[in-house]
């Protein structure tokens, strides 16, 4: 009788930890697929398989070399833009644009981990703020920067808002998830404008005003050419901060994510991963379907929709995803059968490497259906696998 009512008590306290890690989740991307919660048993959580001890762990430092890579490439886009307002011209701009796609891909690399935010909101809300913080999308153009039908809005020509850093994240979702003022994605806009448009001197430093513009008041701060400028180095140093602080977070006991999962029994953790892991895979067929129908326009909340940088950080994601998948180091029992698991990962190998030749020639529609197929197919199948083996 005892022994039935500690096993009662354990399967409520796990109840109670997957509805944490499922509740509260975004609008799911089609497929419309529910997180399958796979555990050990219920008697084995009060002992640790040092195996999936080791293995939960080499995953939680993947995210944080990850992390410190994403913060090298970020120092590498502040010292290219740095050189672009040094010096306005062609080159510089088309190299600050490089080293921005350079970052921002490096950045989802880390969307498998990341998906963590989404797929178990209760447990990791933190996480779901620094993602907003630093890769926030889609966006409202016109909340940043003129557009072709409003050629005087955004915080650039609003001399109202004086552009500091408490400006900047007091705006950002002010009203709504779409009012981006921090981040890849604020900067991705001033770096290219509505269209690619983005001209050198559009960066030029103005030195001088006007006798129109004096007359209205304004002063040399006041311009939009300084002001975009100054907008655009102060975007960098906060993006800085705001990995940094997350890799704070990421890495050792005094860091509330760390904290967080590492209060986790193994199995546990195990489970979320592969919750996070069907759930990213949702995310990604969401990007996919968006990045291949050029149709989306930027108004449609396509990703990257300025830099055209879309399918490349989708395939980076993808890859991580395989490498945590099929590395030993991180070798979860992600699989019941390993003759599947062989199979599922060499299809997704195969989507992958058609997904990056698809960055460098556009494809057919039937290359893009195809490529939509394949991926919906793999969250299917690893769902399926999920739910057969509970």
């Amino acid at each position: 009788m005892i022994g039935l009512t500690r096993q009662l008590l354990l399967r409520c306290l796990m109840g109670m930890i997957v509805l944490l890690a499922v509740g509260c989740e975004r609008k799911a991307p089609e497929p419309e697929l529910p997180d399958v919660p796979v555990v050990e048993p219920m008697e084995s959580l009060t002992a640790v398989d040092p195996l999936q001890q080791a293995a939960t762990e080499a995953i939680w430092n993947t995210g944080l070399s990850l992390l410190e890579q994403v913060l090298n490439s970020q120092a590498d886009l502040h010292r290219a833009l740095q050189t672009l307002l040094a010096a306005p011209s062609d080159e510089a701009l088309t190299e600050a644009q490089s080293a921005w796609r350079r970052s921002h891909e490096n950045w989802h690399r880390l969307d498998p981990l990341l998906a963590l935010a989404d797929s178990s909101p209760g447990l990791f809300a933190g996480l779901q703020e620094a993602v907003f913080n630093i890769d926030a999308h889609p966006l409202l153009p016109g909340y940043l920067d003129a557009v072709a039908a409003y050629p005087y809005s955004g915080i650039v020509n609003d001399i109202s808002l004086t552009i500091n850093a408490s400006t900047l994240r007091a705006q950002h979702g002010l009203t709504d998830p779409g009012d981006v003022a921090i981040g890849f994605h604020a900067m991705e806009f001033l770096l290219w404008g509505e269209h690619g448009q983005r001209q050198p001197r559009d960066f030029a430093l103005i030195q001088e005003t006007t006798a129109e513009q004096r007359s209205a008041g304004l002063n040399i701060a006041d311009l939009p050419n300084n002001r975009r400028r100054d907008m655009l180095l102060l975007l960098s140093h906060l993006l800085k901060d705001d990995i940094g602080s997350l890799l704070s977070h990421w890495r050792g006991p005094q860091g509330g994510l760390y904290r967080t999962y590492h209060q986790l029994h193994p199995a546990v953790r195990a489970q979320l991963w592969k919750n996070a892991a069907l759930h990213y895979l949702g995310q990604a067929r969401h990007l996919l379907e968006q990045a291949l129908h050029p149709e989306v326009a930027a108004y449609d909340g396509a990703h990257s929709a300025f830099a055209r940088h879309n399918l490349a950080p989708i395939a980076a994601g993808l890859n991580e995803l395989h490498r945590l998948l099929s590395d030993e180091q991180s070798a979860l029992p992600w699989f019941s059968e390993p003759e599947f698991g062989e199979r599922w990962l060499a299809a997704l190998a195969s989507t992958i490497n058609r997904m990056q030749t698809a960055t460098e020639t556009p494809p057919t529609d039937e290359q893009r259906d195809q490529l939509l197929s394949d991926l919906g197919t793999l969250q299917l199948q690893l769902a399926a696998e999920y739910e057969q083996h509970l």
